[in-house]
């Protein structure tokens, strides 16, 4: 970019302009993550171990737990599905429904708490890129 100086007021106003501007550009987009299973509250006690692992590590990914028998009511506020094994049966059914993201999380993956390699997974399936363009 180029702009004829006129004064230090007018030039710090474009520098500011431009900052604003690239902060909102790569802002990072957050995916939001809707973790199912039966009752709701295997996938809350992982979806905690979640977003502690992603505020820790300033990973774009909110993640919020409910039970099978509430999807129907969030999904469609979310842009993942990751069923736990445990209904993972069900996620033919599921995206007959949703159309949209709809995963099951490995066994080892959910047993282990491997949040890192689950972020991984999600990343690896998201069909949005982490920054708005």
């Amino acid at each position: 970019m180029h702009y004829q100086f006129i004064n230090f007021k007018q030039a710090l106003i474009i520098f500011n302009d431009f900052i604003n501007t690239f902060k909102e550009y790569y802002q990072p987009r957050v995916i939001k993550v809707l973790l199912c299973c039966s009752a709701g509250y295997t996938s809350t006690y992982f979806a905690d171990g979640m977003k502690r692992f992603c505020n820790l590590a300033k990973i774009p990914i909110e993640i919020e737990a409910a039970s099978y028998n509430n999807i129907d009511k969030m999904a469609r506020q979310y842009d993942m599905i990751l069923l736990a094994p445990q209904i993972a049966y069900l996620e033919s059914k599921i995206l007959t429904k949703f159309h949209g993201d709809v995963y099951s999380i490995p066994p080892k993956m959910f047993a282990t708490n491997d949040y890192n390699e689950i972020v991984e997974f999600i990343l690896k399936h998201n069909k949005f890129t982490i920054l708005n363009k």
